[in-house]
């Protein structure tokens, strides 16, 4: 099949495509707004949901300090969950209370599939004394570690931004609506009063539809103000299948008179209309995502080149576990050493610097040789924060472990520059079928 039949079956599909989406759109308009106010009834009943346990979790850092003694520390796996079960003890006022909660997310809900719980069993091993938060108004309930965690924190920021982004639309699709009712009274100039005011609100299909039947030609030229060259092209295509030439002609005539947006007019335009549409919502998105993770970067690589000035001594390894991965067959190592400072002991179970890219890779997969050294009661190189002792590792830090994080920003940059690339491309480019083939 030759180029030029390649292209006839694309113009072809494409036709099809936006005949299809027209009448989709036409069936969907009517109840765009039901829908959409029962989407943002739920992501805000979800965002109220949400809020108080972030303010509760908050509020455990407030909480009464005391001694506990871990009466138990297991991990509790099966098919499709893996949550940490970790029971103490402690005393308030001569009384005895047990609880069972480390964090106050981890236990809320069980079935997490986090594998970071396993982190706790070792940490909280049977026997040992630690400290626990309780709440003085009610001692029955204590956390091992107090405060707001990130698994609080994101289910507001990600149902916040939800709702703030579905109201925009929900108002967008309000505006549509009352336009349509303008357009079916017949009121000329109150339709005219309405778009001079909201200049950049997009007609639905319906009200064009609806025009055309009505052969109104002067509100129709009203309301096709709007530069949007997809929904041109769409309409084109729509009246090119079913061979309607004369309404053809008329859009694709729309079409052409819109010029080409350069990429900065394209965006900066999504953006003043609302953040309407899914490019808008991507382009929000990998704007966090890449300056989050330039960000994290330069952080990890300030903090590797900084780990790897730190001293180094001989200490001593306690413990090694082989931990499964209960989604696959993979295992990776946690380790227990001591090493000594100044004739004062310190354990940790560190395996790697601060701010290492490549640490998570070592939780999954082991590395061969590292794994063949670390052997119980043999002698390891630690390397150690003289200003904190505390912390230490063992793997010797590379600063360029960082470019790893670089890398992913990278991808997920080149990524959204094709998306938007395409997008800007589809918004201006994408000629709609040839008029001259109808008949």
């Amino acid at each position: 099949m030759s180029n030029e039949d390649d292209k006839v079956d694309m113009k072809q599909e494409q036709i099809k495509s936006d005949e299809g989406s027209v009448r989709s759109s036409i069936r969907f308009e009517p109840y765009s707004i039901i829908i959409q106010f029962f989407l943002v009834i739920s992501l805000l009943s979800a965002l109220l949901y949400f809020i108080p346990q972030a303010l509760d979790d908050r509020a455990t850092n407030d909480w009464t300090k005391t001694e506990a003694i871990v009466k138990s520390s297991e991990q509790i796996s099966g098919d499709d969950y893996n949550w940490a079960k970790i029971e103490y003890e402690y005393t308030v006022n001569d009384k005895k209370y047990s609880s069972d909660q480390v964090t106050p997310f981890l236990n809320r809900y069980e079935g997490s599939k986090s594998l970071s719980v396993t982190n706790y069993v070792w940490k909280y091993p049977k026997g040992a004394k630690i400290t626990a938060w309780y709440n003085p108004y009610n001692p029955e309930m204590a956390v091992l570690e107090p405060g707001l965690e990130m698994m609080s924190i994101l289910p507001v920021v990600l149902f916040s931004f939800s709702s703030f982004v579905f109201l925009l639309l929900l108002w967008d699709a309000i505006k549509r609506h009352k336009l349509h009712k303008l357009i079916v009274s017949g009121d000329k100039t109150a339709v005219k009063k309405f778009v001079e005011k909201n200049k950049k609100i997009d007609v639905q299909f319906r009200s064009i539809f609806y025009l055309l039947e009505q052969n109104d030609d002067e509100i129709l030229q009203l309301v096709l103000h709007f530069e949007n060259r997809y929904k041109y092209r769409t309409l084109t295509n729509y009246f090119i299948y079913h061979e309607d030439q004369k309404n053809a002609d008329r859009f694709h005539v729309y079409f052409d008179s819109i010029p080409e947006s350069s990429m900065v007019k394209f965006l900066a335009c999504s953006l003043k209309k609302g953040i309407r549409g899914l490019s808008t919502i991507v382009l929000v998105f990998f704007t966090i995502m890449i300056l989050l993770g330039i960000y994290y970067s330069i952080s990890s690589y300030a903090q590797l080149t900084a780990a790897s000035e730190w001293p180094e001594t001989t200490g001593e390894i306690l413990s090694i576990q082989r931990i499964k991965d209960y989604e696959s067959d993979y295992k990776y190592l946690k380790i227990k050493y001591e090493f000594s400072i100044k004739e004062k002991k310190y354990i940790s179970d560190k395996k790697h610097a601060p701010g290492s890219g490549m640490s998570f890779l070592f939780n999954w997969k082991n590395d061969g040789e590292f794994e063949k050294r670390m052997v119980v009661a043999s002698k390891q190189t630690v390397y150690y924060n003289p200003q904190n002792p505390n912390e230490s590792y063992l793997v010797k830090a590379n600063p360029r472990e960082a470019f790893v994080l670089g890398f992913m920003v990278f991808t997920i940059f080149t990524f959204g520059i094709i998306y938007f690339y395409r997008t800007w491309r589809l918004f201006n480019k994408s000629k709609p079928g040839n008029v001259d083939h109808i008949n």
